[in-house]
């Protein structure tokens, strides 16, 4: 049992360093973090300064049905809009998913859902990725299929590696591994890049390398996914050109659905 004293005393540290425009991330068992959690929103409920929010709940805890998809679903259903938009803006570019070209980084939860609902809206996505390398598919006009993002789903699900994937039968003949890389400069043609994996994961060079690529869509399914070199490599292919531009999401901006999970009740 915790004590109340711990709890009043937890909710006060966390005072310090949560706020509108602050936030705190860490792995924490649910139950054992929501109780001082929402001995914090107590103290504040009648301040209109502090708001606290605490991500990853179950519906008994003001969470969502979807909360493990809300994050990958949530950056697709945003650039679907982004390429509504630059069609809009350049028409004769792709209006939708359909037949588009998806570099996905990454292999948990963001990466997974986004790679099959990029799948169910009729993209093709060309990669995956972990921290021992990078998966390329060899089938560029089909690309994943929604079987083989459930058999690495399952295969994260035991804490392995795609590694593990890449030894499965036939994987050799339609795959191809790359230990250590990124899929950001192994794909020659793509429309869409989509960073799922982790903060710094797409840099300066290989910003220009998806630019090259033809890259129309840069968004981020991770918090910070790309550096500050590759931001500006974006923005300056925005200012530069009047067509051949990439747009680029920050991954705050992308996760609207994931922000409807969070409550502070």
């Amino acid at each position: 049992m915790f004590q109340p004293g711990i709890l009043a005393l937890v909710a006060v540290k966390l005072a310090s360093c949560l706020g509108r425009t602050r936030s705190i991330g860490m792995n924490s068992l649910v139950r054992p973090f929501a109780l001082p959690m929402r001995h914090f929103c107590l103290l504040n409920q009648s301040s209109a300064s502090h708001v606290g929010v605490l991500t990853g709940k179950a519906m008994s805890f003001g969470g969502s049905n979807i909360r493990p998809e809300a994050t990958g679903y949530g950056l697709i259903y945003y650039v679907a809009k982004m390429l509504e938009h630059y069609h809009a803006t350049f028409p004769g570019t792709l209006p939708s998913f359909k037949g588009a070209r998806v570099l996905v980084s990454g292999s948990g939860n963001v990466a997974q859902f986004a790679a099959l609902k990029l799948i169910d809206l009729g993209a093709t996505v060309l990669s995956l990725s972990d921290s021992t390398g990078a998966l390329i598919s060899t089938e560029e006009s089909v690309g994943f299929r929604a079987e083989d993002i459930h058999a690495i789903a399952a295969l994260k699900l035991k804490h392995q590696s795609l590694t593990a994937f890449v030894q499965t039968e036939g994987a050799e003949k339609r795959f191809e591994w790359h230990a250590g890389k990124r899929p950001w400069t192994l794909v020659g043609r793509i429309d869409i890049a989509l960073p799922c994996a982790t903060q710094n994961e797409l840099n300066g060079v290989e910003a220009h390398a998806v630019i090259a690529a033809g890259a129309k869509i840069v968004a981020e399914g991770s918090n910070m996914g790309c550096t500050l070199e590759a931001i500006e490599a974006f923005e300056k292919s925005r200012a530069n050109s009047v067509e051949n531009i990439t747009w680029y999401a920050p991954g705050k901006a992308s996760k609207y659905v994931f922000l409807s999970s969070f409550s502070c009740s």
